[in-house]
Parts: structure tokens; sequence; C-alpha cells
């Protein structure tokens, strides 16, 4: 039997793997030691965008090469696909228990009970139930609004995962550009962006200038610019994540995490 060749991540050690993944974490733009730290991991742990290029042995140029069946199969194994298996939908009432579990909201359930319980025993049900009462009800909203946050937000990404679940897109392999299921985009393709889309994956802008939504990842409704690294050299600049949606212009993405490794996996299941 033929020997396969080595595979694309080195076998080793999980850390290419864990700081590969890193610089897809999620953070404000003025978060400088976060920001930071993805321009050390880019610029000095993986030499710049040849570098990333190299590290997923990808030609810009040419792409993945769908007929290489050894490297096809190493990318599924070690970075996976971008194929979902779909959850039951989650209830309000879900996520109202699931905010009860703050340590903090516990100890004022239990204040507003012993408050009650001595306010009633010491100045009778008339009067010696308000304090408790009181910081009862301040628990019951504050729990109730985060829940009904994170419910909207769940709502509104599991939404835009059904409508965008079937869909063709654009890629680029053997160096020509070909149609195909988002659901079958590997780590390494190069993948075509345009006004519209909802992102299946995340990736790195390496052609185009882009403005993309990411209110269903972040909740923020201002639109956030993306210049590719091939008209800036800020990483972060270049960072798009799966579930944004593209509003204004066009480009190529360089696909670096697909399915549970991705952020739309991430954000299906708001905590």
């Amino acid at each position: 039997m033929e020997q396969l060749k080595e595979p694309l991540i080195d076998k080793k050690s999980d850390d290419d793997i864990d700081t590969f993944k890193s610089l897809f974490q999620i953070s404000s733009s003025d978060d400088y030691e976060n920001n930071r730290k993805k321009e050390i991991i880019f610029n000095n742990t993986f030499g710049k965008l040849d570098g990333l290029l190299n590290h997923l042995r990808i030609d810009s140029k040419l792409g993945l090469n769908p007929n290489d069946i050894q490297d096809i199969g190493y990318r599924k194994i070690h970075y996976g696909t971008n194929k979902f298996e779909e959850e039951e939908p989650r209830s309000f009432i879900g996520f109202v228990l699931e905010s009860l579990e703050d340590p903090m909201l516990r100890v004022l359930i239990f204040s507003s009970i012993i408050s009650l319980a001595i306010g009633i025993f010491q100045e009778g049900l008339s009067t010696g139930w308000m304090e408790g009462s009181a910081i009862f009800l301040a628990v019951f909203i504050v729990a109730s609004i985060n829940s009904l946050l994170n419910w909207k937000k769940y709502k509104q990404f599991r939404t835009i995962r059904l409508e965008s679940k079937i869909k063709n897109v654009y890629v680029k392999r053997n160096g020509m550009k070909n149609q195909m299921d988002q659901e079958e985009l590997l780590v390494g393709d190069l993948l075509y962006a345009g006004i519209g889309d909802i992102l299946a994956v995340d990736g790195i802008l390496i052609h185009g200038c882009l403005s993309i939504d990411e209110s269903s990842l972040t909740g923020e409704s201002e639109l956030v610019k993306k210049k590719s690294l091939a008209e800036q050299t800020d990483i972060n600049l270049a960072i798009l994540y799966a579930g944004s949606m593209v509003k204004e212009g066009e480009g190529m993405i360089l696909v670096c995490a697909v399915g549970k490794n991705s952020k739309n996996w991430y954000a299906q299941r708001i905590k």
C-alpha cells in the first residue's frame, strides 16, 4: 500500500493548531493586547501571508486541488468539515434558567428570601414583604433582560444559519473559479465574497475591500471595514468571521476555520 504523505499539521504537537485558531478570537478594535498578540502570531510565528499560505500548503494563484484525495483527506481530518448537525431550538425559559446560574443572582435571590422572611416576622405581612420583594423584583428584571437579549441574538443567528445552510459559493480551485456547496468548503480554500453573502467560514481577506455586518455575532449594528493583506499589513483588519454578512465590496478570502472550529458554530451556542 502506498505510504501517505505527511499531514498538513505536524502530529508531534497540538500547539500549532491552537496557535492558528487563536487568530480568530473575537475582540474589540481597542483591545490592544489581543490585537497585538494576533499581529505577533501572524508576523512572527507564520511569517505574514506568504508564511501562512505555506503553512496551509496553498498557492494563491491556484487554490486547492480537488483531485488530490490525500490532501483533501488530511484537511478534513486536521481542520474538520463545514457541515453542521442542527440542534433542537432552545426556548426562552432555557435562557432564563441559564441566567439564574449566575452566582451573584443566586446570592441576591437567597438574600431576598431571607429579607422577606425577616420582614414579615418583624413587621407583619402588610409591610414586611416590601424589601425582600424589591430585591427579588430587581433580580427578575436583570435575569429577564439578559435572557431576552441572548434569546433574540440566538434566534437571529439561527435564522441566518438556516437561510444560509443550503447555498452555493464560488471558490478558486486548480486556478479556476468553481461553484460548490458551502458545506464542502475546506481550510485552505480561496473563497470569493460579494454583496449579500453570509460567510459560512472564518478566514482572512487576501484581496479586495469589504464592509461587514457582524451584528449576529457581536450585537453591534455598525458596519466593520475590512481591508485585504494586499493593501495593508494589519491582520486584525483582514480577519473575517462566519455568520457575518457582506454589505459592500467584493474580495477573496483564505478559509482558515470551518464547521465546529468557526465562530459560526460558537455563535449558535450562545451562553
